[in-house]
């Protein structure tokens, strides 16, 4: 069994692919940007018990969970407190350490998001780096890495582009990657190139190269 924690098209395309493969995949409700914010400031009970009560009302005793770019903290936080209900982890671009982010976001003076509980990630008091090296169950992460300079967005401001210049002189999307392979004992790494951290989800050629790995 599976669930994953993206929304939208994107999600709903990566289901039917992933369905298409074999697997039997159970959208979560409630595992969201709030959810996120709730593991990364540390509260592990307000956190686990969103998928606890999932999938005890499935009939699960234990899934595959596979979550894209904010549920990675869902995901590790959860195998971290609940191990017995993981069976593997799939971050679908979504292995990221959001202190190191804050802390570049801090120098490149962009502000937090507006949304609030992504705020919330930014600003919390107890921001650290990923647990991973609690994470016992296998853990696959299936990461976006760019052959040249990080795409920039023509309506982005000046200070969210000074972030993506700080993040590709300190590359930090191989920095991330490192953290994940040292952390993570059972991990493996799947690049990802010439997509983007959502284009991938839905993107035929690219769900040929990843869904039968997850």
């Amino acid at each position: 069994a599976g669930g994953e924690a993206s929304e939208g098209a994107c999600g709903a395309a990566l289901v039917a692919a992933a369905t298409a493969a074999g697997h039997r995949c159970l959208p979560i409700p409630g595992a969201s940007s709030a959810a996120a914010a709730l593991s990364v400031a540390g509260d592990a009970l307000g956190h686990g018990f969103v998928f606890h009560g999932f999938l005890d009302a499935k009939g699960v005793s234990q899934a595959h969970f596979a979550g894209h770019s904010f549920a990675g903290a869902e995901m590790t936080r959860l195998a971290v407190v609940q191990p017995s209900r993981v069976s593997k982890l799939v971050y679908l671009d979504a292995a990221v350490d959001y202190k190191l982010h804050a802390e570049l976001m801090a120098e490149a003076g962009w502000g937090p998001p507006d949304d609030p509980a992504l705020a919330a990630i930014f600003r919390g008091a107890a921001l650290r780096h990923p647990e991973y090296g609690g994470v016992k169950a296998p853990a696959l992460n299936i990461k976006v890495v760019f052959d040249g300079p990080i795409p920039v967005r023509p309506h982005d401001d000046e200070a969210s582009k000074r972030y993506v210049k700080l993040a590709e002189q300190r590359d930090i999307v191989g920095v991330q990657i490192k953290q994940f392979e040292r952390g993570v004992a059972r991990g493996e790494t799947l690049l990802l190139r010439n997509t983007t951290h959502g284009g991938f989800l839905h993107d035929p050629a690219q769900q040929q190269v990843f869904v039968p790995a997850m």
